[in-house]
């Protein structure tokens, strides 16, 4: 086992060991405090770690990083994978965010909920605009979040704390639809139709021949109709993707495992027969980081757990769609497979968190 990949499985050094003298050796040139930060650096290959604004004795000299306080170093070491950069804790900090702040927005999720809806390189409020078009929000509401200084750290707060607000409301609740700038009366119109058309679905004869089209309007590229169902995203993945890869729907592992009460998992997609693809959705994967009726971070690990098994039974690479983190972008899509398919990794995911869970299990 050469280093690099010993310490992406945690595996603990000890002091005598080859990897953990190798470890030290490449790390020469670095004036590290903890084995812990030396392992940061390495994997992270940084050339240049952000200075703290909390200590005077965060400093670079000759490029070599010379100290980190424990607290920031905290917080940074969560940066590196954060798509969201304008909203970086290095970023945050710069514009004059405070430890206590930091340790709050750690606490309730809402900076996470923003950097995962909101996952832009850089600041760029027509994206911002883009996503709270799609959905549901009207001008009124979009520029009332966006007439202020995004570049000012009380204006990010208020921003998070009020996208936050404004996205708690559930689809079958008036707040809801007020939150999206709708009046009193057509809220309360959307919410009836709502009711009604779930109401009539809920009591629809499944012999009957509307069923049976519905059912049938389900299939992607089959005789026959499938005995689970399709996302209509699942459905547009398929039709836009099946004449650069080699799609594969019937692609089933079979698992013995305690964890689950299945004895196989039908997937979603085989992509090239190398990677396997699952799309996840919000409510029916529960997914802690956007549904506040989930906080059950076991249960969200099942879905890791899958991956593991799955990748171990199959010698197949595997890669995870969060419904929230792909909000339907075909090209977000169509990326994260062929990084997939080209990279030398076995598990992917939108979602840069699950990448240290599943290297936790």
């Amino acid at each position: 086992m050469n280093l690099q990949t010993a310490l992406l499985n945690r595996k603990k050094l000890t002091h005598n060991s080859p990897l953990k003298k190798q470890l030290y050796e490449e790390l020469k040139n670095y004036n590290f405090s903890s084995y812990q930060e030396a392992v940061y650096i390495y994997l992270n290959k940084l050339k240049r770690i952000p200075i703290c604004p909390f200590s005077n004795k965060n400093q670079y000299f000759n490029g070599r990083y010379v100290g980190c306080s424990k607290e920031y170093f905290n917080f940074i070491k969560h940066d590196v994978h954060v798509k969201a950069k304008w909203l970086s804790w290095e970023n945050l900090f710069k514009t004059g965010l405070s430890l206590n702040d930091a340790e709050k927005l750690k606490r309730n999720k809402k900076l996470l909920f923003i950097r995962l809806k909101f996952s832009f390189s850089y600041l760029d409020k027509n994206k911002i605009k883009k996503v709270l078009i799609n959905d549901g929000f009207l001008d009124d509401i979009i520029e009332s979040l966006l007439d202020k200084d995004l570049t000012k750290i009380e204006n990010i707060l208020n921003f998070t704390k009020e996208c936050k607000r404004l996205y708690s409301a559930k689809n079958n609740t008036l707040e809801y639809y007020t939150n999206r700038g709708y009046s009193l009366k057509t809220s309360k119109e959307k919410l009836y139709n709502f009711y009604n058309t779930w109401e009539k679905f809920k009591h629809i004869d499944k012999e009957s021949e509307r069923y049976k089209k519905w059912l049938d309007s389900r299939k992607i590229g089959l005789n026959k109709v499938r005995g689970s169902l399709r996302s209509k995203f699942e459905k547009k993945i398929y039709n836009e993707l099946k004449n650069e890869f080699n799609i594969n729907l019937n692609f089933v592992t079979y698992i013995n495992s305690p964890l689950f009460s299945k004895s196989k998992f039908k997937h979603d997609f085989l992509i090239n027969d190398k990677l396997i693809v699952e799309y996840n959705g919000t409510y029916w994967h529960k997914d802690i980081f956007t549904d506040k009726r989930f906080d059950n971070i076991d249960l969200y690990k099942l879905e890791l757990h899958r991956a593991k098994i799955c990748i171990e039974n199959n010698n197949l690479k595997y890669l995870i769609l969060w419904e929230s983190d792909i909000n339907q972008d075909m090209f977000l899509v169509k990326k994260l497979i062929e990084n997939s398919l080209n990279d030398n990794k076995m598990f992917y995911s939108s979602r840069d968190i699950d990448l240290d869970l599943y290297n936790s299990l």
